[in-house]
């Protein structure tokens, strides 16, 4: 019901007659002429009654932003957990192409080791044959200058 839905009969002026007997509406100059019977006590049940309406309205309204601003939030949050939530699978997937980067790579450090292991055992046997050959030399020598 809005303020001009009232079947009561309209107040034109913005003042509070101050008779409690007899009111005049001054809406045309013919009508001046006229007194019209209006007791106060109506006119404040009248006031009363479009107040409590309004009032009625902005509460129905205040309602209807909260339940806005509500489903408003509850979308943001849907929102938001479904953003982690592939911000996480995204992360995941990373983890997993760089385990199986790693574990490549550990295959090849693993071979690197092996081939350093044996590369080290083939340079002490080198040595040994360095040794052996240096000794044969001055086995040679010595009988040579016998």
């Amino acid at each position: 019901m809005t303020l001009d839905d009232s079947h009561e009969p309209e107040i034109e002026d913005s003042g509070i007659c101050t008779s409690t007997l007899l009111c005049s509406s001054p809406t045309s100059e013919a009508e001046d002429n006229n007194i019209t019977y209006f007791p106060l006590n109506k006119r404040i049940d009248v006031i009363g009654k479009k107040a409590q309406d309004l009032i009625e309205r902005i509460n129905h309204r205040r309602a209807m932003d909260q339940k806005v601003m509500s489903d408003f939030e509850d979308t943001l949050m849907k929102k938001v957990t479904e953003t982690c939530q592939e911000l996480k699978d995204h992360m995941f997937s990373k983890y997993e192409e760089q385990g199986a980067w790693s574990c490549g790579m550990e295959a090849r450090l693993q071979e690197l080791s092996e081939v350093l292991g044996r590369s080290s055992q083939l340079s002490v046997e080198l040595q040994g044959a360095s040794q052996t050959l240096v000794a044969i030399h001055k086995g040679i020598q010595q009988t040579s200058e016998q």
